[in-house]
């Protein structure tokens, strides 16, 4: 048996006005983490699938200091998964920079417009050099990715770097980190 059968339960059809409202607002993301959000290229972006399964992809992005914005080719599985379940989780960050991530969860719709009305400049010029290296135009990427996401973070999740340490519970001993980590 398939454990996130549960999630066929939570299924909603394209959200009407109703689901919308029951959506969290939007929350502001702690001004610590606001560098990490404004310099980090690659966000990891979770949906669920029909069945339950996780998809977990890699997208470029732009936060615009409220929302975040993806630009998806419109038959993508992220799309079709975001149409039938708005729920996803990003993750923003560099792993290897001590575990530099911030998590964000939110509710994600697709905007009924054009992406080249929507892509801002500051996001042309951070993704100028990845888009020459792959050999692509902005006018062909706005041409394929013509779909826009955008995703609303209904909550910022803390994370710990390795060169955190948690503060023992109390009766609990602390590990030593390992020699693998410690080295």
């Amino acid at each position: 048996m398939n454990p996130f059968r549960f999630l066929a339960a939570r299924r909603v059809d394209p959200p009407g006005p109703a689901r919308r409202a029951s959506i969290e607002p939007t929350v502001r993301p702690p001004a610590t983490v606001l560098p990490i959000l404004r310099g980090a290229r690659v966000a990891w972006l979770s949906t669920v699938d029909e069945d339950g399964t996780p998809a977990l992809v890699p997208t470029w992005f732009w936060f615009d200091g409220e929302v975040f914005w993806l630009f998806a080719k419109p038959g993508q599985r992220k799309v079709r998964n975001i149409r039938r379940f708005e729920r996803v989780t990003l993750a923003i960050g560099d792993a290897a920079d001590d575990f530099a991530v911030q998590v964000v969860e939110g509710s994600a719709r697709m905007v009924p417009v054009a992406t080249a009305s929507v892509l801002p400049d500051e996001m042309k010029r951070a993704y100028a050099n990845w888009l020459a290296r792959i050999g692509m135009t902005w006018e062909t990427y706005v041409a394929t990715y013509r779909q826009p996401i955008v995703v609303r973070p209904t909550r910022y999740l803390p994370w710990r770097g390795l060169s955190h340490q948690a503060a023992p519970e109390r009766g609990v001993a602390r590990l030593r980190p390992s020699a693998t980590l410690a080295g």
